[in-house]
């Protein structure tokens, strides 16, 4: 019983992480301006963020995905050993009823 609930702390850290890292995302996201730099000649635009160089490499789609990929990761590991310890716990109890 002791290793599934290792497994549930891992499951709370792992979705804590990715909780971190969406706080930072939005923090970098909303403290520094981003600026649309489009091009007459080709008719596309960039979008550049003012952020310091550190983050500046956080704003982009695979931040966001990792973290929300992180959260829900980390939610179904807590998810799925709670019902294991109640699967187990409901058997256990049938178990001495049949005695």
């Amino acid at each position: 019983m002791r290793n599934v609930d290792i497994i549930l702390k891992l499951g709370g850290v792992v979705a804590l992480l990715g909780s971190v890292i969406l706080v930072i995302f939005a923090y970098a996201l909303l403290a520094y301006p981003i600026e649309k730099k489009c091009s007459t000649a080709t008719n596309k635009c960039e979008f550049i963020s003012k952020s310091p160089e550190v983050l500046r490499s956080l704003i982009n789609a695979y931040v966001i995905v990792t973290s929300l990929l992180l959260i829900a990761g980390g939610v179904g590991i807590f998810r799925f050993t709670l019902w294991y310890q109640y699967k187990n716990a409901n058997h256990a109890t049938h178990e001495n009823d049949r005695g």
